[in-house]
């Protein structure tokens, strides 16, 4: 996480990490759960990496920044539901358009364990955060006075599938889990007590309860 003003970096993960372990202390001074912060952790860790990837670099003055303030900021933007650009999708559009789907899903499986979710919140919080990124996106191009980023349509959607896509592998995991270790609370851990109470949630608990008893007929 750099920002750049000519030749100085500024390095802005000291202060995000500093940011992240005060929520980690008041988290656990909150609500003494080990495994829920340890989750949490790994989830941070996440966010931060996501969060670079996304955003960072960010050139505020140097001659990169002055070349691109040539440019208009709209034409680094695409309103147009999968269209790709006049030659279409190429190899390497795909490998993007993957690579947004793994970017986001981590988010779906792991807010699971952190937050009660179902289906409908999912659907919401995928759009959210599929035309969330793509707007801050723009609006940093905006205050920056050049594109800095390409702002498209296609990385909201594929992202918020990135998302849903997660979502239904914690569903298949909660399930297996059920199916594999069973439901006895008995003689397990802290962290088997804390999955189990996690995949019993009203994240489809009826379903995934069907699934495993049925899978045991």
């Amino acid at each position: 996480m750099y920002i750049y003003t000519d030749n100085l970096g500024i390095p802005l993960f000291p202060l995000v990490s500093l940011v992240f372990i005060v929520i980690l202390f008041t988290q656990w001074r909150r609500k003494h759960n080990l495994p829920y912060i340890f989750f949490l952790s790994l989830f941070g860790v996440y966010l931060m990496y996501g969060i670079d990837k996304v955003f960072f670099p960010i050139e505020i003055s140097g001659s990169f920044s002055d070349a691109m303030r040539n440019l208009q900021i709209l034409s680094s933007v695409n309103f147009v539901p999968f269209y790709f650009g006049q030659f279409g999708l190429t190899a390497g559009g795909l490998r993007f358009l993957v690579y947004n789907i793994l970017l986001t899903l981590p988010f779906g499986f792991g807010i699971n364990f952190l937050t009660r979710m179902n289906v409908k919140k999912i659907v919401s919080v995928s759009i959210f955060l599929g035309l969330g990124l793509e707007i801050a996106q723009l609006l940093l191009s905006l205050a920056l006075r050049y594109p800095y980023r390409v702002v498209d349509i296609n990385d909201a959607m594929f992202n918020a599938f990135g998302v849903i896509l997660g979502y239904g592998l914690f569903k298949l995991f909660a399930g297996l889990y059920l199916l594999i270790i069973g439901q006895d609370t008995n003689n397990k851990d802290t962290l088997s007590l804390y999955l189990c109470e996690v995949v019993h949630q009203k994240i489809g608990e009826e379903g995934i309860d069907n699934f495993a008893l049925n899978s045991k007929v």
